[in-house]
């Protein structure tokens, strides 16, 4: 004996295509009924729009199957012997589920105690009494039903399919996915047919209708070609029948199409696949283990899950992330000789690590690397010997991958816990260097991302860390637009005695005009000793920030130099600060000034220029004429002044010209 019920809701196996038998409007008392060809309907619902579908599913190894599906004319007022346009195939275990397939279709209400029920081809009527529900103009909404046996579910002849990753890779070339399939079965096969669905909404994907998968099953067990598919946004399962009895049928979970990313290097690399967990992945997300190729949501990282979202968004493919994260590891032995990257004779247990990373599940669009306060903490490399190993590294990477791999790195950022300033500074300037004489890699700041220690992001500072890796990758491998090119220093000139101006490459920073109280800047008059005094740095113009010193002669600039540079109040522009620098300091053409018809004697003189003094001090005038040297002062402007000696007014006299 079977029974017909309607509670489904409880029901926890997923179905596939996303769109499940799901809150239940009427719910049957346990109407008495026998597994046959569904042909007609009783429906206890008004007059309404036409297009009303009855979908078949079949639970199967803990999946929902579909199984087929059929459409319902218009409604009348009496929906007695609704016709369906294709019968139904019940059998035991079946659920049968009224979707409202758009919205706006029809009104679905019924009065309590109103009959509803399936009529079965030579059965008598199955119908029970329902309680009074409602539902106005929803979307795949459903009343279901599920035939059972008293006994429980049948057994017999059934086709399972094991699980397929749920994420599959997308070739970089191809732009495809390659989908293998295998299971068991029970039973007697002639062949073994296979169907790929969209898993969106159960669609049969054109191309793949039922057709011959296994010519000649046997030992109960199968595997067959790998499926090649087109990237879609849409997702994918299959499914498998006997081809003698079309009834027997299994599928499989979904799988959505991905692309995938890796993040390696030290422990920032590590940790942003662990701190934080407020971020919830978007559907498609997933971490996979590099060893093994074992998916799994994402329970921490909020940085990789944050950039993961922001691909997820820009391609609308899932993503797949692949780390390797050593924490305490150096690019050099000299360094840290326990826990390093490169060897260009024997590769490191890191370097292969990356490589397995690289090479599970697929290729990856981008690499993402977060290496450099370890060799700049311990600096026992040199400068020039930290700039080649990362050219070597790139060079070797991309000979064991690919030539074009897209390289997306962070500069080593603050390490207030680092013993020399000097060097780690110098290191990070050399790491800078070698990012930029590398084609296909670009890099972001994190300097003035929110910290949890002395060196490593925080909670908060990870997934801004995120957003800039993902924006990168946007903007230069998925050809969006998004902002994440930092501004950076571009010139320094020294305008007089006591001001330099920094010129700045604005990338997809705002214009810098109003910025204010900049910190992380220092001078130097030797190139050595940045001892000279800064005072208020602020926007002069749209890309140009003006340092206000002593007086001096400046010869070198630095900015956010060091491993504990002043990040109290950085530029920051659009989200983004800018980047690392340090460089010389260009000063105007300093001119050799003579003054002419001032008596013969030693005289005090005084020189003004907009308001600031260029020269004081004593000049011997020969012949009524003197030379005052390497003044700060373009050409083409108007001094102002007054001198006083010998042969002059005891107050003085004025003095004015206009240099040349």
């Amino acid at each position: 004996m079977t029974v017909l019920v309607g509670a489904l809701g409880a029901h926890s196996a997923p179905l596939n295509g996303g769109a499940s038998p799901g809150r239940t409007f009427f719910d049957f008392a346990n109407p008495v009924a026998t597994a046959g060809t569904a042909s007609l309907l009783d429906i206890p619902l008004p007059t309404g729009g036409g297009g009303l579908k009855v979908k078949q599913w079949r639970p199967n190894a803990g999946q929902l199957v579909y199984i087929a599906e059929s459409t319902l004319p218009d409604l009348a007022t009496t929906n007695t012997d609704v016709p369906l346009d294709t019968p139904l195939n019940l059998v035991v275990g079946d659920i049968i589920a009224f979707f409202v397939p758009s919205p706006g279709a029809l009104q679905l209400s019924a009065a309590a105690g109103a009959t509803a029920g399936v009529r079965y081809s030579g059965a008598s009527d199955i119908s029970a009494d329902i309680p009074s529900v409602g539902l106005s103009a929803q979307l795949n909404y459903s009343i279901n039903y599920q035939l059972k046996s008293t006994g429980g579910v049948g057994g017999g002849d059934q086709v399972t399919l094991n699980n397929i990753p749920a994420a599959h890779v997308r070739n970089r070339l191809t732009g495809q996915i390659t989908i293998a399939l295998s299971g068991t079965y029970t039973g007697s096969p002639a062949s073994l047919q296979m169907r790929m669905h969209y898993a969106d909404n159960d669609d049969v994907v054109p191309g793949f209708d039922w057709a011959t998968y296994i010519a000649s099953p046997s030992d109960g067990e199968f595997s067959g070609a790998p499926i090649v598919l087109p990237s879609t946004t849409r997702g994918y399962y299959a499914a498998v029948r006997f081809s003698n009895e079309t009834a027997v049928i299994g599928t499989t979970n979904s799988t959505v199409v991905a692309v995938k990313i890796v993040v390696y290097g030290e422990s920032l690399a590590r940790d942003m696949a662990l701190v934080g967990s407020a971020v919830t992945p978007a559907p498609g997300v997933y971490y996979i283990d590099r060893d093994t190729g074992a998916l799994s949501v994402p329970a921490a990282g909020d940085g990789n899950v944050t950039a993961a979202n922001l691909l997820a968004a820009a391609t609308g493919y899932g993503v797949v992330v692949a780390t390797s994260g050593s924490g305490g590891m150096a690019m050099l032995p000299v360094n840290n000789a326990a826990n390093y990257m490169h060897n260009a004779v024997t590769p490191t247990a890191n370097y292969n690590n990356l490589l397995a990373a690289y090479a599970v599940g697929g290729e990856p669009i981008a690499m993402i690397l977060l290496v450099g306060a370890n060799d700049s903490y311990y600096a026992n490399s040199t400068p020039a010997e930290y700039y080649q190993v990362y050219v070597d590294h790139f060079a070797q990477l991309r000979a064991d991958t690919r030539a074009d791999l897209p390289i997306f790195a962070s500069l080593a950022g603050v390490h207030t816990s680092a013993p020399d300033s000097e060097a780690y500074g110098q290191h990070v300037m050399a790491q800078q260097a070698a990012f930029d004489a590398t084609d296909n890699l670009w890099y972001v700041c994190h300097l003035d991302v929110d910290r949890q220690d002395a060196v490593h992001p925080s909670a908060v500072g990870y997934p801004i860390l995120g957003t800039r890796f993902a924006n990168a990758i946007i903007d230069q491998v998925l050809g969006g637009n998004a902002p994440w090119q930092h501004p950076r220093i571009l010139s320094a000139v020294q305008t007089d005695s006591t001001h330099t101006v920094l010129t700045l490459d604005l990338g997809d920073a705002d214009d810098v005009s109003a910025a204010t109280a900049i910190t992380g800047v220092t001078l130097s008059a030797d190139g050595s000793t940045f001892d000279v005094t800064v005072g208020d740095v602020s926007g002069s113009a749209s890309n140009q920030l003006t340092v206000t010193h002593a007086s001096a002669t400046v010869s070198h600039y630095r900015l956010l130099f060091g491993s504990n540079p002043d990040v109290s109040n950085l530029l920051i522009s659009n989200g983004l600060p800018v980047m690392p620098s340090q460089g010389t300091v260009a000063g105007p053409a300093q001119l050799n000034l003579t003054i002419a018809g001032i008596p013969d004697g030693q005289h005090r003189l005084v020189l003004d220029y907009a308001e600031t003094r260029v020269f004081a001090g004593s000049v011997t005038f020969t012949g009524e004429t003197a030379q005052v040297t390497g003044l700060f002062v373009p050409a083409g402007v108007r001094l102002f002044g007054y001198w006083a000696g010998d042969n002059a007014p005891a107050d003085g006299c004025g003095v004015t010209g206009v240099t040349e």
